[in-house]
């Protein structure tokens, strides 16, 4: 059982080790998925500017594993089959992948996909959701509600958010 831990995002030195020490081999590449597919998004669509760059903490990758399947969700930007295969590669070793994209816009990307598994009847089947950032506060409550693990939360502000049922 991951202990969750309030985190000061803006203190990355004490994040990252935290997020580093904290998991099994499945959590932590769940965790490291979300990040690398979320670097490439923005890589590819926002380019390499200073301001553009700046922008990626508005944004959050969720990954999961359900059975032998990879689902992923972005909770703002479009997310292409093209951002996974540069920040995973093409071999998924025998694994679907499935992007899901859920809400009218403001639905952050854990939320995304305990939509769209509570829907397809595979929420029971979900145990850990890496994300790319830590939880913010609405979605560690619906989180702990299904009983499904996450590394960190924050409680900032939430200007916008759209619950999945």
């Amino acid at each position: 059982m991951i202990t969750k831990q309030f985190v000061n995002r803006s203190q990355r030195k004490t994040y990252d080790p935290l997020r580093l020490e904290a998991l099994s081999w499945e959590e932590a590449e769940a965790d490291r998925m979300a990040c690398a597919i979320l670097a490439c998004n923005y890589s590819r669509i926002h380019g390499d500017t200073r301001f553009t760059q700046a922008l990626i903490q508005m944004d959050c990758v969720a990954v999961c594993f359900v059975d032998d399947d990879i689902w992923v969700a972005l909770n703002s930007m479009k997310l292409e089959p093209e951002d996974i295969d540069e920040a995973i590669g093409t071999d998924y070793c025998g694994r679907n992948v499935y992007i899901v994209k859920n809400g009218t816009g403001c639905m952050h990307a854990e939320m995304q996909l305990i939509k769209e598994l509570s829907e397809s009847s595979l929420l029971d089947k979900v145990t850990y959701i890496g994300v790319s950032k830590p939880c913010c506060k609405h979605c560690k409550e619906v989180l702990d509600g299904c009983q499904i693990d996450y590394l960190h939360y924050h409680t900032d502000a939430v200007l916008y958010w759209e619950a999945p049922w």
